[in-house]
């Protein structure tokens, strides 16, 4: 499945449930986006997805960033 159609099957319009993690884990937003997305949670910089970094915001902000696709975002 292409990282679009993942983005917008699986996170976009969707508030995270994180509330299997440690509530004072700062990257549980980013680990359930990656789950989403089908990717092994990671703390690493390294692209995760066809070459795409998955990354958040600390103000409930999901989204996605490479050229093809910044168009991409969730509020």
């Amino acid at each position: 499945m292409k990282v679009r159609e993942l983005f917008e099957k699986n996170v976009l319009g969707k508030i995270p449930d994180v509330s299997k993690y440690e509530k004072g884990h700062d990257g549980k937003v980013g680990n359930w986006l990656e789950e989403q997305l089908g990717v092994k949670p990671n703390a690493s910089n390294a692209p995760d997805l066809n070459g795409i970094e998955v990354k958040t915001s600390t103000k409930s902000v999901i989204s996605l960033g490479s050229v093809s696709y910044t168009h991409l975002r969730a509020h």
